[in-house]
């Protein structure tokens, strides 16, 4: 299940990636719970938190308002069962003259029957490993 679980997140960032003009990918609302959390008040621009399918509408178009060029750029996926960790680095321009950002964070994403049901964004990484449990892997 949780090889499984990361497949899954490995989908939803490549279809955010695809979609990162605003575009809402549909395959998104199958792979994300109806009650999904994304928390990304820790994100240094325009932080937030979003519910459900309401919410990640409201995330895709969001994004090109505040960023420019929005990738999402996993360095490493680590399965912790239920979750999955992302280490990512998000290379992004504030606007079409604003600074050029590289932000290297972690994720945990929370999947539960195929969906993800949260995602906790804008962590360090040891902080996320902790909260996974996964110190070795550092």
């Amino acid at each position: 299940m949780s090889q499984q679980n990361v497949e899954i997140v490995r989908e939803v960032i490549a279809l955010m990636n695809d979609g990162a003009d605003g575009e809402l990918e549909p395959r998104l609302f199958d792979l994300f719970a109806p009650e999904a959390l994304l928390d990304m008040s820790r994100r240094p621009l325009n932080p937030d938190v979003y519910q459900g399918h309401p919410g990640l509408l409201r995330l895709r178009r969001e994004v090109p308002e505040v960023w420019d060029g929005f990738l999402l750029a996993p360095e490493r996926i680590m399965d912790a069962g239920e979750s999955v960790m992302v280490i990512e680095t998000q290379p992004v321009r504030t606007g079409p003259r604003g600074a050029e950002l590289k932000r290297r964070s972690a994720v945990i994403w929370t999947v539960r029957n195929g969906r993800v049901i949260r995602v906790e964004t804008g962590l360090e990484a040891q902080e996320a490993l902790e909260l996974v449990r996964l110190r070795e892997f550092l």
